[in-house]
Order: structure tokens, then sequence, then C-alpha cells
């Protein structure tokens, strides 16, 4: 009994020498910059059956995205009309963000989300 619970002990010892997680990559991503990375936005924009329980209110005309934190000397900022979908805020420096959503109309904002 104790000769397999020995070999079980040395077998499962090598299983964990021998896994890991692979891929040996370098730190580098795929644009080739050590310690940048990318921020990817999606909004699900409402349609009219469903406005009375959604986050970004009926009358918005377009949402304002501002990302600030570390290794950003000034802020990322852009604006998605209504029906854009998706944006992709790329070779953002590593670090702490915060990500601020402004759902506004033309002559002022709506509602703040931040994260």
């Amino acid at each position: 009994m104790r000769l397999i619970v020995f070999i079980s002990i040395i077998l499962s010892l090598l299983l964990v020498l021998f896994s890991s997680c692979g891929g040996g990559g370098s730190g580098i991503n795929d644009m080739g910059n050590r310690g940048f990375g990318q921020i990817s936005i999606k909004i699900n924009w409402p349609i009219m059956k469903e406005l009375k329980n959604n986050v970004i209110p009926q009358n918005t005309e377009y949402i304002s995205l501002k990302v600030e934190g570390e290794g950003l000397k000034n802020p990322l900022e852009v604006n998605l009309q209504k029906g854009e979908c998706e944006f992709l805020f790329s070779s953002v420096p590593a670090g702490n963000k915060r990500v601020t959503a402004k759902a506004c109309k033309e002559g002022g904002e709506v509602r703040i989300a931040e994260w």
C-alpha cells in the first residue's frame, strides 16, 4: 500500500513539473510593444421595447467614453454615435485605468456610468 502511495506522489510531482502554462511567451503583445494593451468597449444600444429597464436612457444620442489612469499623460476620449456598437482603444499603457461613459444628447449629459 505504501508503494502505491509513493508511486502516486512521484507521478503527481512529475505531472506538475512537466505541465505548465506553455507558450513560452515573451511578454510582448501582438503590436510588438512591451507593457501596452487594449481596452475594448461594446455598447448594446436598446431597442424600443427594451427601453424601460435599460441603463442607456431613451433620448441618448451618443456615448462619450473617457479613459484615465496610470501611464496616460492625457485621457483617451471618443464619442460613439447612436448605433455605433464597438470601439477599441489600442496601445494603452499597462496600469490601473478608470473608464467613464456618459450617455449624452445634444446640449448636455443624460446619465453617467463609471467602471
